[in-house]
């Protein structure tokens, strides 16, 4: 089921170590009720002062002392771990310290925080809040160099992880400018100081169909993605939903890997798992169509591209149900496409630390989990945006 891939932990390759674990199945009962609502806030009833209501909200982040920040009218809103309101950050604009329409916040473990856009710029910001710098990636002398040597072009950045001024992790998606692999890009995860870029993870996949005929590029049908995630003690966790998997005989697989950041060791991890039928519904698509005016000389062409794309999707019988990774510390939490009759999704929990599986457990969304909370946004009973801080049952963490 592999269709191409490379992983390249790089730098003094002949030192580092690599351990494989293998975990038992992650086919086991599910918790119910892990989440206990303690706060919530953001509307007029819970907030006094205008600019800190909540109208569009877009995003949010935590930090280590629960300060929360709200992505919000091309601003970031901060409110304390009670949802008082602390201070406002920045405004609509280009310059530094300015955000886009809809910039993406974060905070990691270090406690910087950082705003990505979709063009490939971010703001970065001290643990106190105070603006350190902006920067586009596209322009970034030591990416740029990398992804001409390999003949790449830069698409956007997925996600960034400071932790220092001087150090960051980052994902970006990168496709092939060479004319005979046009068809292909590349999700990079690349570790990068003031005198370094590092390769940590690359995987390259067919992600368009090019037609000579018709000389039409189209996207290709999605039967995987590219997560990662920061864990404590400077450690990362990623996986490639359509590269990390095995099957053998009827029995599937998959695979995680965790590197330190420190001496860039890692572990793989194997798990097993029960695989997602792809449904007849899906596979009679081919998730683009192509169509032209009938009696064009092009329409037989734009067939025979449409087929071409209906094959791809019909050849992967099964797909990894995995559609997002977040953390907490040693623990890792795996979003799958499993839902039960509420339409909540079954996460499944990892402990890095003791390489064994802590739990699963039922979540109603895809929120920020840290030190043991859980913050969803959401909305009121009048339809007002809202923050939601919930309490997570220990047993989730199996304790």
């Amino acid at each position: 089921m592999r269709l191409y891939s490379i992983l390249i932990p790089v730098l003094l390759l002949f030192f580092n170590c690599s351990t494989d674990v293998e975990f038992q199945t992650w086919e086991i009962e599910p918790l119910t009720d892990v989440l206990t609502l303690e706060l919530s806030f953001g509307d007029e009833k819970t907030i006094d002062k205008d600019d800190f209501l909540l109208a569009r909200p877009f995003g949010l982040a935590v930090a280590d002392n629960g300060d929360i920040i709200v992505t919000d009218e091309s601003r970031l809103k901060v409110y304390d771990k009670d949802g008082n309101p602390k201070q406002v950050i920045g405004r609509p604009g280009q310059g530094p310290g300015e955000f886009g329409r809809f910039p993406m916040s974060s905070i990691g473990l270090s406690d910087y925080l950082v705003t990505t856009e979709f063009r490939g710029g971010y703001n970065l910001f001290s643990p106190e809040f105070k603006f350190i710098e902006k920067k586009y990636m596209r322009n970034d002398s030591k990416l740029k160099n990398f992804l001409s040597k390999n003949n790449r072009s830069f698409n956007m950045i997925k996600g960034i992880t400071f932790f220092n001024e001087n150090e960051k992790v980052y994902s970006i998606d990168a496709s092939d400018r060479s004319r005979e692999n046009r068809e292909f890009s590349s999700d990079y995860l690349l570790y990068q100081n003031n005198d370094t870029l590092i390769v940590l993870a690359e995987y390259t996949t067919l992600s368009k169909v090019y037609d000579e005929n018709t000389g039409m590029i189209v996207p290709r049908p999605s039967v995987g993605q590219f997560h990662w995630a920061e864990l404590s003690d400077r450690r990362l966790v990623y996986v490639h939903t359509e590269h990390d998997v095995m099957a053998d005989e009827g029995n599937f697989s998959f695979t995680f890997t965790i590197i330190s950041i420190d001496n860039f060791e890692t572990e793989t991890v194997t798990q097993t798992y029960i695989p997602t039928v792809f449904p007849d519904s899906i596979k009679q698509k081919s998730g683009t169509t192509i169509r032209w005016e009938e009696g064009s000389e092009m329409n037989e062409k734009a067939k025979n591209l449409n087929k071409r794309l209906s094959e791809i999707i019909k050849s992967t019988e099964y797909y990894l149900p995995i559609i997002d990774i977040r953390t907490d510390g040693d623990y890792i939490f795996i979003f799958t496409d499993k839902k039960n009759d509420l339409g909540h999704t079954l996460v499944k929990v990892f402990n890095a630390a003791t390489k064994s599986q802590s739990s699963a457990a039922y979540f109603p969304l895809l929120p920020v989990i840290r030190n043991g909370y859980v913050y969803i946004l959401g909305k009121n009973e009048e339809g007002f945006y809202i923050v939601e801080k919930y309490k997570l049952d220990p047993a989730v963490y199996g304790k």
